[in-house]
């Protein structure tokens, strides 16, 4: 769901394992997903999971985390930017302010 130009600055060495979801069209299933991140992480790779937004919010960074910490593999979050408030701000409405 992340633009696939990202993809360009992958390093040529990189295998890319492409698991997509849209609604009712998944590549791979959640718990396939979670399992091949955490053999992938076990094998000692870097392992990278590229997501459009912010992964805890709709994102099943949650259940992706659960499974990782369980086995043991440490991991790093990168937030993105969801788009509940980058909708509002593309459109210049400010999601907080102090006069509202």
């Amino acid at each position: 769901l992340a633009s696939s130009s990202l993809l360009n600055e992958v390093r040529d060495d990189a295998e890319l394992i492409y698991a997509g979801k849209r609604s009712s069209n998944h590549h791979l299933k959640q718990y396939e997903t979670n399992e091949l991140l955490v053999k992938l992480a076990l094998e000692g790779k870097n392992v990278v999971r590229l997501k459009g937004g912010d992964p805890y919010i709709f994102g099943r960074g949650g259940e992706e985390g659960q499974e990782l910490r369980e086995a043991g593999v440490d991991f790093e979050v990168v937030p993105g930017i969801s788009s509940s408030y980058s909708v509002p701000a593309y459109c210049g409405i400010p999601v907080t302010h102090r006069d509202f």
